[in-house]
């Protein structure tokens, strides 16, 4: 990887944060001081529908999007191909030994009638100072699922009247607006809502602007009141039992796993999602343990499950906040990627988790360097089961038990529902066979040697 441009961004910042790191007495202290801004970054709307999820590992291309799935057939249809076709623009200009394209999105339900999805993305190839910045957005009409224009809302005259409403508010220059300027609009509560991308109309430090328009403004000239969306308030827990939460640990001895003379530990990435609670009722019935690495991003919609998993004897792993790759981050981005996921984790459960899956397993040496400031280690792999890939639960079934042996860590993703339906027959039959199931902490700690902060770990040996 070039280093060059990285290695210019955030070097104060850098330097600050290892002096402040270096001098804490414990990993403790650092995490204390995340967890007084837990909820920095967003965490997604999806009042809509499920996620499906694209997660493509090609080597020199990363990709991770996410687009909703409902029972708004047409809806449906256009924010898949809006995102397979953003997927196959970029993949197709891509000039440089390395990209990372990530895609997310909102979704609300605006006065019970109408569907919102609004998509951002970012791209990035090895080389760029900053990624390139995206959104898109459509609505429809929850009881037809028809898909809505702006005239369907304004007339033409009130379409003219949010045009200069939009060059006044940002104070735009009449020449460099063009017909595009209100094509990301969103139907909010009272009014429209007006997206403006990143660097296209504004300088890009000011980054992706929201305008919003109420409906009596636009008919009439009457003073624009109203909000642009309902935000989605997340509730945080008190901070004044911070040290005894982050305190307690998932204690792991040699003694536990080394009676056992063939472990496997499954792993299952990217979630929580909506098929999560059944997998643990999977887990539960067959008394098997695993890892869940998850996403920050994703904790909100599934906050019951963490504390959970953690009573039923499982363990958690940071697998960052967005699913950017942490070699395209600068430091400053990828030390909150993980010390907010970190934070959010240790929140909803007590636990401090020193294991982060890097996204797509990508990890160079600044990033393990990083790694061992922050105390963590990595885990990857050493059985993918191309899960995302093949959407099979036969297919993934064999990929486990094909490849199966003692000291595997096994790569699955719990976000999607044929991975689940495999796990009943996996778990079977690798018990038959003699294996016994353990966390990742657990079979690391079999190794004859300790486990080292900033590390990156395959499999047991």
């Amino acid at each position: 990887m070039k280093n060059s441009i990285r290695n210019k961004i955030s070097y104060v910042f850098l330097a600050l944060v290892l002096i402040i790191l270096m001098s804490s007495c414990s990993n403790k202290e650092e995490l204390s001081e995340f967890l007084k801004s837990e909820n920095s970054f967003e965490s997604p709307v999806r009042e809509y529908g499920s996620e499906e999820v694209i997660n493509i590992n090609a080597g020199n291309f990363l990709a991770y999007i996410v687009y909703p799935k409902g029972d708004l057939n047409e809806l449906d249809k256009v924010c898949k191909n809006w995102a397979n076709e953003t997927l196959e623009k970029y993949r197709n200009e891509m000039d440089s030994t390395g990209a990372n394209l990530v895609i997310s999105y909102n979704s609300h339900i605006v006065e019970d009638k109408y569907v919102v999805v609004g998509f951002h993305g970012e791209y990035y190839e090895e080389g760029y100072a900053h990624p390139v910045s995206f959104v898109s957005s459509f609505n429809a009409n929850r009881s037809t699922g028809e898909l809505l224009s702006i005239s369907d809302f304004l007339t033409d005259e009130e379409i003219d009247r949010l045009k200069e409403y939009v060059i006044k508010e940002k104070k735009l220059e009449k020449e460099n607006v063009d017909e595009d300027i209100l094509s990301n609009w969103r139907v909010a509560e009272g009014g429209i809502e007006i997206i403006l991308e990143k660097g296209k109309y504004l300088p890009e430090s000011e980054g992706t602007i929201k305008i919003f328009a109420s409906f009596d403004m636009l008919k009439n000239g009457k003073e624009n009141v109203g909000k642009n969306e309902k935000k989605k308030t997340i509730d945080t827990k008190e901070l004044e039992n911070i040290d005894k939460a982050i305190d307690k640990s998932q204690e792991v001895t040699k003694e536990k796993t080394q009676k056992y003379d063939k472990v496997i530990a499954l792993t299952f990435d990217d979630g929580p999602g909506s098929s999560t609670a059944r997998l643990l009722d999977i887990l539960k019935k067959n008394n098997v343990k695993a890892t869940f690495f998850v996403l920050g991003s994703q904790i909100d919609s599934q906050s019951d499950l963490l504390p959970r998993m953690i009573k039923e004897g499982h363990e958690i792993g940071g697998h960052s906040w967005t699913h950017r790759s942490f070699v395209y981050l600068s430091d400053e981005e990828l030390i909150k990627e993980i010390m907010q996921t970190r934070a959010k984790i240790s929140s909803l459960t007590g636990v401090d988790t020193l294991i982060v899956r890097p996204p797509y397993g990508a990890v160079d040496d600044r990033v393990q360097k990083i790694g061992k400031t922050l105390g963590v280690h990595f885990v990857n792999w050493d059985v993918d089961t191309l899960d995302w890939k093949t959407r099979d639960a036969q297919s993934t079934y064999k990929a486990i038990i094909n490849e199966a042996k003692h000291g595997n860590i096994v790569l699955c993703h719990d976000i999607h529902s044929s991975t689940v339906d495999a796990m009943e027959n996996v778990i079977k039959t690798l018990l038959d066979k003699g294996y016994h199931f353990v966390t990742v902490s657990e079979l690391l700690n079999m190794r004859e040697d300790k486990v080292k902060p900033g590390e990156v770990y395959f499999n047991l040996y």
